[in-house]
């Protein structure tokens, strides 16, 4: 696993919970 799949990864995996908690906020 090289660097840019690690940051990527983790850009997405912040990028679902900020959808995870917004999706949240509207229930």
């Amino acid at each position: 696993m090289n660097l840019t799949e690690i940051g990527a990864s983790r850009i997405y995996f912040r990028a679902f919970k900020a959808f995870q908690s917004l999706v949240f906020l509207c229930y």
